[in-house]
């Protein structure tokens, strides 16, 4: 083989590599999520069977909850919620925490 072919052989390897991409969204693993950079629930997508959203549930004096895996928003996606009804006057949100809480 003389160089030329080599050289050929290179240049049809490096366009068969897969070229690395940062991907767009990451998981997080620590903390609150950020909605512009990592994978999320995000609140207009989240609907009861009777696909209420939640501020609907809220507002006909429903409950409700939020499953889903550790460090996929439901923390963000709460605080998100509250923000939204800070415009209302009829509602006062409360954020608690009952992660650090010991059971006797």
């Amino acid at each position: 083989m003389d160089v030329g072919e080599f050289q050929n052989q290179i240049e049809n390897e490096k366009e068969r590599i897969m070229i690395y991409q940062t991907p767009k969204r990451i998981f997080e693993n620590t903390g609150y999520v950020n909605p512009e950079q990592s994978y999320c629930v995000f609140i207009e997508n989240v609907r009861n069977h009777h696909n209420q959203d939640m501020k609907t549930m809220v507002d006909i004096g429903r409950y409700f909850s939020i499953f889903a895996p550790r460090q996929s928003g439901k923390t963000t996606l709460f605080k998100i919620f509250a923000q939204n009804l800070e415009t209302d006057s009829n509602y006062i949100f409360i954020l608690m925490s009952f992660e650090n809480c010991e059971t006797y």
